[in-house]
């Protein structure tokens, strides 16, 4: 079946390799026409005639594009069942889309439209999802994106964060939001702080979120109460991006440089990543395999809890939108802003690209 799979994908890379030549040369055709143009005379006979070809191929160039490009988005966060099985990513000013195969095949939500999303969450079965829009509301699902329910709580919505069950959900904004009924209800926990990111641990219980200013918020009781302060080496930073291992003890975040904390967030240590400005982080369940990309640049990959990190040579310098992980780390997916979405099984074999339609067998 995975043969089949991947011979499927070789058959796509090469359609879509075919239509981009298509759009190469019909450029070309267009601007030969339009130099052409430029040196005939016109009232000479052939202008009239090499007008309309020039308009034709402007047609053409302007079809083919479209085309092509109609399933290229600013795709900006993920959200993956346990086993990676069902995925959800939203887009920025854009729809939401749902893979029930491991991103051989997208289908894209209607309900909702086209948003400003800016996170996607999701419980362990992939079905529970909650997603948020700056300048809007949170939205959840318990169906997969079939259904979605708009809760009246306006804001600008930064992040969301889910526990395991789906019954445990955080939304940051100014303040800090929490539903324990799977979203139904939100009660505002916290002061106004200005989160950016947030994260939480399988039982919902660990929390953290950072802020625009550097500062943390760390909570062990889904923030009935919450600890909240700057730390000497992070200071006045804008915390980028949180992940959270399974029981909350191993957390990652990133401004311009990447930091992880090994007791709940209380001590942080700087990791041996580039100065960069980064998109996004994921991290496996027992937090082992940590993956950051760049928003200019490439994605890394550690294997050892962050002592190492490795550049991945399969996924090449690029304007990177979001990293995913499974929950044992074998899976990786890695989205390129107004582009793909790559997906790597156990990062060496088995690699493909997946969109829509467009993919690619591993090199």
């Amino acid at each position: 079946m995975k043969l089949l799979q991947i011979s499927l994908s070789c058959l796509f890379y090469l359609g879509c390799t075919i239509v981009h030549a298509i759009i190469v040369l019909q450029f070309v055709e267009f601007i030969f026409l339009l130099l052409l143009l430029t040196v005939t005379a016109p009232h000479s006979k052939n202008y009239m005639f090499l007008l309309f070809l020039l308009e034709l191929s402007f047609l053409q160039f302007v079809i083919a594009f479209i085309v092509v490009n109609d399933e290229m988005y600013d795709w900006y966060d993920f959200a993956l069942s346990e086993d990676a099985t069902i995925i959800s990513v939203v887009v920025k000013n854009g729809p939401i889309f749902v893979s029930n195969d491991e991103g051989f095949t997208w289908s894209r939500s209607e309900n909702e439209g086209w948003k400003n999303w800016q996170s996607i969450t999701s419980s362990s079965d992939g079905k529970n999802l909650t997603a948020v829009e700056m300048s809007g509301y949170i939205y959840t699902s318990i169906d997969g994106v079939a259904l979605w329910t708009t809760h009246d709580d306006y804001s600008n919505w930064k992040c969301v964060a889910s526990s395991a069950d789906g019954s445990i959900l955080f939304a940051g904004a100014e303040r800090m939001y929490v539903s324990k009924d799977g979203g139904n209800t939100w009660q505002d926990e916290t002061g106004v702080w200005d989160f950016l990111c947030c994260a939480c641990s399988y039982d919902g219980m660990r929390a953290i979120a950072g802020t625009l200013f550097g500062d943390i918020c760390l909570s062990d009781d889904a923030f009935d109460h919450e600890d909240c302060r700057g730390l000497d080496v992070i200071k006045y930073k804008e915390w980028t991006e949180m992940v959270m291992s399974a029981n909350g003890s191993v957390i990652v975040g990133s401004f311009q440089d990447v930091y992880k904390s090994e007791d709940y967030g209380y001590t942080w240590t700087l990791l041996d990543l580039p100065n960069s400005h980064w998109a996004s982080l994921a991290i496996s369940s027992d937090g082992t395999k940590i993956v950051a990309a760049e928003k200019s640049g490439y994605v890394w990959i550690s294997e050892d809890g962050g002592k190492v990190f490795n550049r991945m040579l399969s996924l090449d310098y690029r304007n990177w939108g979001s990293v995913a992980i499974s929950s044992d780390g074998t899976f990786l997916l890695a989205a390129v802003q107004n582009g793909y979405i790559y997906a790597d099984f156990n990062c060496s074999t088995d690699h493909y690209m997946s969109s829509s339609g467009c993919a690619a067998c591993a090199a």
